[in-house]
């Protein structure tokens, strides 16, 4: 059979092109690690993809007779398939060495969606954020742009052969058809991105048909071929140095700024553009003459591999390390580790084609990478199931002998009030009220819980103590929801219409029950440029106001500390022996001085408890107490903790009743 050569000789190499991939892979390094923004890199890599391979069929005359489709996927596959599966192996092993179990669950299920170039749509029914760093991202949360260039390669050939049917039907040069297929496809997926991008930005960032038109771009400049044309060697050298200023500045100028894709995709590919049609490597004013040096061209064959290993490796470092933002040298540091993780992974795949077993083969080869890619997919399934269907009894079972806190670190995410399971907390999209009760029905008092998710955490609290004061709790919740009058303008911009709606319904409710008391908190929190500050929305005392006209006590709590990480993350991990630095500084996530003025807003006839000393000392909040971890995430506290301090809660309420008496 044929040798089978390095997949990197299967195409066409332009080195000026493969330092456009560096500058690329680099900025996306920078932004990921150093910044909240994006780069632009990743559109760029989607030009060039879908530039070689448009120019590539061009070159083997596929416009005009298609590639057998499978030998196609086996060139991609030895392409793409060796590097992705060892940053695979080696993340696996990052994930159980480095990172809480809490997070393995996760992380297992993107795995297995990478592994089969699945990962955006994946990230897409998460509704995940790409730039959101309150939670743990997961180490494989990067893929999505491979998964991308993956689905990108697997349509290509369908792309070709409507090209080919288009041809016979209407007639013409091939590959005139296919430039116009492609320029039909690419309007409708920039049309799509513009208008997805408008209504569900963090939907569109991942999508696949709103990212198409950049390879359409690609594939129509490679139809057309890179070469300057009757452009001047200065025109196309002035061309091809804007292109680089382009790309460069993209994420300092607009990547914080605007929605990717849409609009904002353009500054990139346009960038990229510049660059593939008006280089000149062999003209030294010329941009592309810097960037086909060797050094950045032998730099361009690896980075790929820095791509896929730069994203585990921040994760676990800020992870670890509790941290934000990168220090300059520690990221400096990633950035080298990442570089000879690439050049390991490189090595490791020039060995694996450089074997006589291998290199007889061209059929064997690609069905043994396919094969791994499905067993680490199936495998990844086949843990997470493990970890959901036992951990939760490894916890009971197993928590104080591990040295583990309570609840455990495969128990703590879901240990919240039981309306969430029971299905009696609505949902941030519905405006349909849920009420659900605990305790005996026709006893001496009625307390009703109303508001969102920071209300409802309350509640494992006050059913503990439900039957032995004689109380009956009324749940009434919803997610992403605040208890406010909807005339508060301010605090309902961001929540989801339904959520005026429900206010309404919920306040009527609870007038008619007329409750012995209404539980719901009495603050919020914004992060100025001095810092947090608390205060009472009008929304608020808006709702008092009513309440108290009707007759109905109110007990109003201080919001908890939110957090600026995901607590449990650091508290489970494996390699954090001090858990003291899992929590905050109490000047860093409270502001008692605009706490104290804010109170004074509120009317003497409104109960306020001020919660904090559960959450914090004088100087420092805390992750655990007494053995039990608080939050089950950065601003969530966990059942058990609620139910650890209840009688505090306990006694809010019943002071609440006296104070009023009193009045």
């Amino acid at each position: 059979m044929t040798p089978l050569s390095n997949p990197s000789s299967l195409r066409q190499r332009r080195d000026d092109i493969q330092g456009i991939r560096v500058i690329g892979a680099l900025l996306v390094f920078t932004f990921h690690v150093f910044f909240s923004g994006v780069s632009g890199g990743v559109d760029v890599f989607f030009v060039i993809s879908g530039y070689f391979l448009a120019s590539n069929a061009l070159k083997r005359g596929e416009v005009d007779k298609p590639a057998p489709i499978l030998r196609f996927y086996r060139d991609f596959l030895l392409r793409m398939a060796p590097q992705a599966v060892i940053a695979l192996i080696g993340i696996v092993l990052l994930l159980f060495f480095f990172m809480s179990p809490m997070v393995w669950s996760t992380n297992l299920r993107d795995i297995g969606a990478s592994a089969l170039y699945l990962e955006n749509w994946r990230l897409i029914s998460k509704g995940q954020n790409y730039l959101a760093r309150s939670e743990v991202p997961t180490l494989v949360q990067h893929f999505w742009a491979v998964s991308l260039i993956g689905q990108t390669y697997f349509a290509w050939p369908f792309v070709l052969r409507m090209g080919q049917l288009a041809t016979r039907g209407l007639g013409g040069n091939p590959r005139n058809v296919l430039t116009l297929l492609l320029c039909i496809l690419s309007f409708a997926s920039f049309a799509w991105s513009l208008y997805s991008t408008s209504t569900s930005p963090s939907r569109s960032y991942f999508d696949f048909f709103s990212r198409f038109w950049e390879f359409g771009c690609g594939a129509l400049l490679g139809l057309h071929g890179s070469a300057s044309g009757t452009a001047t060697p200065s025109r196309a050298a002035a061309l091809s140095w804007l292109g680089l200023a382009l790309l460069l500045g993209c994420g300092f100028l607009i990547g914080s700024t605007l929605a990717f894709p849409g609009y904002a995709s353009l500054w990139p590919v346009t960038a990229a553009l510049l660059l593939i049609r008006y280089g000149r490597p062999d003209n030294r004013l010329n941009a592309s003459w810097l960037l086909s040096r060797p050094w950045l061209a032998d730099f361009g064959m690896i980075s790929f591999g820095v791509y896929l290993w730069h994203w585990p490796l921040y994760v676990v470092y800020s992870t670890v390390n509790h941290v934000a933002e990168v220090p300059l040298v520690a990221g400096l540091m990633l950035l080298a580790l990442s570089i000879v993780c690439a050049l390991l992974s490189k090595k490791a795949v020039d060995w694996c084609f450089s074997t006589r077993r291998v290199s007889s083969s061209t059929t064997l080869v690609p069905l043994g990478f396919l094969s791994l890619l499905l067993m680490i997919s199936s495998s990844s399934e086949f843990a997470r199931r493990e970890v959901l269907g036992k951990g939760r009894s490894w916890d009971s079972g197993n928590i104080e002998s591990a040295g583990f806190i309570a609840p455990g670190p495969f128990s703590v995410r879901e240990d919240n009030a039981s309306v969430y399971k029971s299905g009696c907390h609505q949902n941030a999209t519905s405006a349909k009220l849920k009420s659900c009760g605990f305790g005996r029905p026709g006893a001496k008092k009625t307390i009703v819980v109303v508001g969102g998710s920071h209300a409802a955490q309350w509640l494992p609290a006050l059913v503990l103590h439900a039957e032995k004061e004689d109380w009956q709790i009324i749940s009434m919740t919803k997610s992403g929801c605040v208890f406010a009058d909807p005339a508060d303008t301010a605090l309902f911009a961001t929540r989801h219409v339904s959520c005026a709606k429900w206010n309404t319904t919920a306040i009527d409710a609870i007038i008619t029950l007329k409750p012995d008391l209404v539980l719901s908190l009495a603050t919020r929190h914004h992060d100025g440029k001095t810092g947090r500050v608390e205060y009472v929305p009008d929304g608020y005392l808006s709702r008092f106001k009513q309440l108290d006209a009707s007759g109905i006590r109110i007990l109003a709590l201080r919001d908890n500390p939110w957090m600026p990480r995901d607590v449990p993350v650091c508290v489970y991990s494996p390699i954090v022996e001090d858990k003291n630095i899992c929590g905050q500084q109490r000047n860093q996530v409270l502001n008692d001085t605009s706490f104290a003025e804010s109170r004074k807003k509120i009317p003497l006839y409104v109960h306020v408890a001020d919660m904090s000393a559960q959450f914090c000392d004088k100087s420092q909040c805390w992750a655990i107490k007494d053995g039990v971890v608080i939050y089950r995430d950065s601003h969530h506290i966990t059942a058990t903790y609620a139910e650890h301090i209840s009688p505090v809660l306990r006694d809010a309420v019943r002071s609440s009743w006296i104070e009023r008496a009193q009045l």
